[in-house]
């Protein structure tokens, strides 16, 4: 029976050296922890588990264009504001989800035709499958004027802009961090507000001559006769269409 005895007592010295050894070790760590992180060990293990299980995601990445095309707008528009402009594209985006997930055009704000039209497809998408389009919670990021085009008679300012929200479509699908999306939301000038024909008018006339001047502001001398007018801006900014990039 000795060395049995023996062998059964050098199991136990080995075992206790491994928590003694273990104990040194995680007391010196946890020294550690609260001198550099001002946390103990079991709350860093914790906050490292809660960062693996979190799903959220940082923002979703969009053109930086502004710089660029800012001064061609401000130059076209110089008695209009791009910051209004960019909260137009804001409030037009908030209100394409709001219709969408409450089957209901009449919350767009400031929708052209085409915005229109694009919004009750999509919830007639939605209704087909009978699954409701669900945008909780929502908090924009960053808004940035991604292009700009000119015409003689129209302008088109294309935004981008980085969002978050819960979008879901069944409850079950609702995840536990907010989803990461970005738009693209086309601000288009070259209507007369409330005009919901797909074809507009898109000059003015000089009353000297009736000659047609661009609707662009800007144009305050009349190319064909030279007579100088004020112009009477009658066409206004409409969302015209938006698109999940």
């Amino acid at each position: 029976m000795a060395p049995i005895i023996t062998t059964l007592i050098v199991i136990g010295i080995i075992v206790l050296a491994i928590v003694i050894g273990v104990a040194v070790i995680r007391h010196k760590l946890n020294q550690v922890t609260r001198k550099y992180l001002n946390k103990s060990l079991s709350e860093v293990g914790d906050a490292i588990k809660e960062g693996l299980n979190d799903d959220s995601q940082p923002p979703r990445k969009i053109s930086a264009m502004t710089s660029i095309h800012q001064p061609k707008f401000s130059k076209d528009f110089p008695e209009t504001s791009y910051s209004q402009i960019e909260s137009m594209a804001r409030n037009a985006l908030m209100g394409y989800l709001n219709a969408v997930e409450n089957c209901d055009t009449a919350k767009l704000y400031k929708p052209s035709v085409n915005l229109r039209n694009q919004t009750i497809k999509r919830i007639s998408d939605n209704s087909s499958k009978e699954k409701p389009e669900h945008f909780d919670q929502v908090k924009i990021h960053k808004t940035a004027l991604a292009n700009y085009i000119k015409t003689d008679g129209s302008a088109d300012a294309v935004f981008e802009i980085s969002f978050e929200c819960y979008h879901y479509f069944d409850e079950s699908e609702k995840l536990n961090a907010p989803n990461q999306l970005a738009c693209s939301v086309v601000m288009n000038y070259g209507r007369a507000e409330g005009d919901d024909s797909n074809e507009a008018v898109f000059a003015h006339n000089c009353p000297n001559c009736g000659a047609p001047v661009s609707a662009i502001a800007g144009n305050k001398v009349c190319e064909f006769c030279g007579s100088g007018f004020t112009e009477v801006d009658t066409m206004v900014w409409l969302a015209d269409s938006i698109k999940f990039i």
